[in-house]
């Protein structure tokens, strides 16, 4: 049905068009999670390229689509980021039934690390979903860029960033960090094939989570509070909760300062990854016929 419909809209293009932005609007049409919109929208177009005969209406509906992914990709950090706290605050009660056994806070600090496998797992469908749907010009740098902006409105909120860290300009360095090197080992995996590509996401994610974290130790504690020649353990402290005193030389005080960023950084890579590997290697349709 949705095929028919497809063809019978794009028949209502002058030929031209269809010959050269016919396999762009099949794919939107096939892909597309709304497709009841979008044909119209598409529709829309072609009567008025049928009308004028510019190509105005045809850059509208595709500037709105590529603007529909973007605030879509902005918005999932934010998503991530309640994903992710819910599930720390879930382990709660068994914290509690716990208490006899466990310190609370090296529970809650366990706890917290564990749950990042968890919270990862949605971001990888919800990855393949946006990058099969979506049709962006060098995804590679568009999608950390989105998903970066997103990060630093959530920082910038009073009350609720403080999820992301207690120190805003840290915790803009480390997004900045980390959208320079997601974009990064987006764009050099790409070339690469499957298995090594598998294998320098993972490494490369570990090198990019530990630079995101100096960053943000960097620009918000000062040497006398975080010893810099610990900067390698910062990373690995700050994501499994097990922390010997590296900031102020107390038990969790690094936690205590970036919070949820690690984590967060974690999924949004998982995420980021997927989307540009789906968006990059999803082959081009045949145009279809009118």
């Amino acid at each position: 049905m949705r095929a028919r419909l497809a063809r019978a809209v794009l028949a209502l293009y002058p030929r031209r068009v269809r010959e050269r932005y016919g396999d762009e609007i099949a794919d939107l049409l096939t892909n597309s999670p709304r497709p009841w919109r979008d044909l119209a929208d598409v529709a829309r177009a072609a009567l008025g390229e049928r009308l004028s005969g510019g190509r105005a209406a045809l850059g509208e509906a595709r500037a709105r689509t590529v603007l529909w992914h973007l605030v879509r990709l902005m918005l999932m950090p934010a998503a991530l980021t309640v994903v992710l706290v819910a599930l720390t605050a879930a382990a709660g009660p068994v914290l509690f039934l716990a208490d006899r056994w466990v310190d609370a806070e090296r529970g809650a600090s366990v706890a917290y690390a564990v749950m990042v496998l968890p919270a990862a797992l949605p971001a990888w469908p919800a990855g393949l979903l946006l990058g099969r749907c979506a049709r962006l010009a060098a995804p590679w740098l568009a999608v950390p860029v989105a998903l970066a902006l997103g990060l630093l409105v959530i920082a910038a909120v009073p009350g609720f960033g403080m999820v992301l860290g207690e120190s805003l300009p840290g915790a803009a360095a480390a997004i900045a960090v980390w959208c320079a090197g997601t974009a990064a080992l987006a764009r050099w995996s790409g070339a690469l094939s499957r298995v090594r590509a598998a294998a320098v996401r993972v490494f490369g994610t570990v090198l990019l989570l530990q630079a995101a974290t100096i960053a943000y130790v960097l620009t918000a504690l000062a040497p006398g509070r975080a010893p810099r020649h610990l900067a390698a353990w910062w990373f690995p402290s700050a994501i499994s909760g097990v922390d010997p005193g590296l900031v102020d030389g107390a038990y969790l005080q690094l936690s205590d300062a970036i919070k949820f960023l690690p984590a967060v950084l974690a999924v949004c890579t998982v995420f980021a990854l997927t989307v540009t590997a789906v968006t990059r290697t999803r082959p081009r349709q045949a145009p279809l016929s009118a």
